[in-house]
């Protein structure tokens, strides 16, 4: 399928999308415009917040190319994080996302940080997890479901391949892993009792190695009892 029609049909099955390419690089209006017309009026994007706000080391190629200019970099090439920096990168990212807030299809923006980070009292809405089994540093553990804004509760579930996890060398290596069938009905479970204390609930499938997410994600909807709208032609995708 061309890249350009991939949204439209994924919008067509689900209407909820986490958008990962903003961690990397700031969109372009025209961009988020497409991505306006090709979903439907009560579609959703969540959207994760540029590297820059999550205290990663930044390359400065990352920037929109006006900031690239003024931005002060290390021997490594990536910028020095200063107060106008972070200034000036909010309102450029913001501008496009002005787009999908004024069409009414903005969900939350999903800030990535280091394990070094310590909460503090904002009402953000915590990531609650589903990640392998692990004493590592680097993985959450999965027992934890807390709802810290009633608007919102956020579950993301990145597989449970331990070994991948932990030691994978790409996106796709580390979240290699497709979801059993008991294990599609422990996440339903979860996603109802999230669903108590919260008026809206985002199930995120991460596991992106293959076709993955989105099939786990048609599944749980079956689980769930919600309308599956899935023209019969394309049943065999998932």
């Amino acid at each position: 399928m061309p890249a350009g029609e991939r949204l439209g049909w994924y919008a067509q099955h689900f209407d909820l999308v986490e958008v990962n390419s903003t961690f990397y690089s700031v969109p372009e209006p025209r961009m988020v415009e497409r991505w306006c017309a090709a979903t439907p009026n009560e579609f959703t994007f969540d959207v994760k917040l540029h590297q820059l706000f999550s205290f990663h080391s930044t390359p400065a190629k990352l920037l929109p190319p006006d900031l690239q200019r003024g931005a002060e970099t290390d021997a490594r090439g990536n910028v020095k994080s200063t107060p106008h920096l972070r200034e000036a990168m909010l309102k450029s990212f913001l501008r496009p996302m002005s787009i999908l807030r004024n069409a009414g299809k903005l969900g939350v923006f999903l800030l990535q940080l280091s394990p070094a980070f310590s909460p503090r009292k904002h009402r953000a809405i915590f990531v609650n997890v589903d990640a392998p089994a692990s004493d590592h540093f680097t993985v959450m553990p999965s027992d934890v479901d807390e709802v810290t804004n009633p608007k919102t509760a956020y579950l993301r579930l990145h597989g449970r391949n331990a070994k991948a996890y932990v030691t994978g060398k790409t996106v796709a290596a580390r979240f290699d892993y497709d979801y059993r069938d008991k294990e599609i009905a422990e996440v339903a479970e979860r996603s109802k009792k999230l669903a108590h204390e919260a008026r809206d609930v985002h199930v995120i499938f991460n596991n992106n190695n293959l076709d993955y997410a989105p099939r786990s994600a048609l599944r749980l909807r079956k689980a769930l009892s919600q309308i599956v709208k899935t023209p019969a032609e394309t049943l065999e995708l998932f």
